[in-house]
């Protein structure tokens, strides 16, 4: 696979300012308890890299996930989806005056979050470029404090007018072969290409990095096509401009056609991509073709 498996929170931003990089003062970032309580009530308990990453954090930030979650059980909640690049959760949130109120609280991509807020900041715009710029992937903790007795059957129909407490950027770093292993690819003629769900910026960053992009990467069309890029295509436009790609900022699904092609799969069914070769590791997450 692309990545080496392992992540660590390295830079967070509140509604204020980006608080620490890599090499901040502190020893390590800084998050808001409340925004630290949404890292840690907002997940689904997979264990999976960006998990383990920001529990780790948060322990060394002093929190206790077990009291969290004890004294804010969980109501409800919307497992995280690609197709929709968030998740939710909807845990009791007491105040005075209503020991049944919740904090419904939504972990996810930065754009998709910050669609669904009250007021986008531009701190928030300025860490993520910042961020994503250095290769960082990004996650926007967000919430909305709901008072007891709310209706929660549409739980996705409440996730409007949301604060944002906070973006979290963590240092997921290719394997050290892999840029190797780009260069000799390319050396026999094979054309190489990223797919992934990261945002654009950090894709870019990433691509360089294993030189499979120039560094004006960001800047050409040729070489990043983004999901809105992706969204208003047809079948025919979308295989064409996947070709022509070096990254693809979009999940998608491949397969092999019943003549051996290599597909990607869209609306209208398997569609061939043009002299690809098998994808290496989880292209839905970040893998190389």
């Amino acid at each position: 696979t692309r990545t080496a498996i392992w992540m660590a929170v390295v830079a967070v931003a509140d509604s204020a300012v980006l608080r620490c990089s890599r090499h901040g003062a502190g020893g390590g970032p800084v998050l808001d308890p409340a925004a630290l309580a949404g890292a840690i009530l907002c997940a689904d308990g997979t264990g999976d890299p960006t998990e383990r990453a920001i529990a780790e954090f948060a322990l060394r930030e002093g929190a206790d996930p077990a009291a969290l979650r004890r004294d804010h059980p969980r109501v409800a909640e919307i497992p995280f989806e690609s197709a929709v690049k968030f998740m939710v959760t909807l845990p009791r949130w007491p105040v005075p005056g209503d020991v049944e109120a919740m904090r419904l609280i939504v972990k996810g991509a930065p754009d998709v979050v910050g669609a669904r807020t009250r007021e986008r900041l531009p701190v928030h715009d300025d860490a993520l470029a910042t961020m994503s710029t250095e290769g960082l992937r990004v996650i926007a903790l967000a919430h909305r404090d709901l008072p007891g007795g709310t209706a929660t059957g549409d739980l996705l129909g409440l996730t409007e007018d949301l604060c944002v407490d906070a973006l979290v950027g963590l240092a997921d770093p290719p394997r050290p072969e892999v840029a190797g292993a780009v260069l000799e690819a390319r050396k026999a003629g094979i054309d190489v290409k990223m797919i992934t769900g990261d945002h654009p910026r950090t894709a870019a960053a990433v691509a360089r990095s294993i030189g499979l992009v120039p560094d004006d990467a960001f800047a050409r069309a040729d070489c990043v096509l983004s999901g809105r890029d992706i969204d208003g295509m047809d079948d025919d436009s979308l295989v064409s401009a996947v070709d022509g790609a070096r990254v693809v900022c979009c999940p998608l699904v491949l397969g092999k056609s019943d003549r051996g092609e290599l597909c990607v799969r869209q609306r209208q069914g398997w569609q061939p991509l043009g002299g690809a070769e098998d994808p290496q590791g989880d292209v839905s997450g970040g893998g190389i073709v």
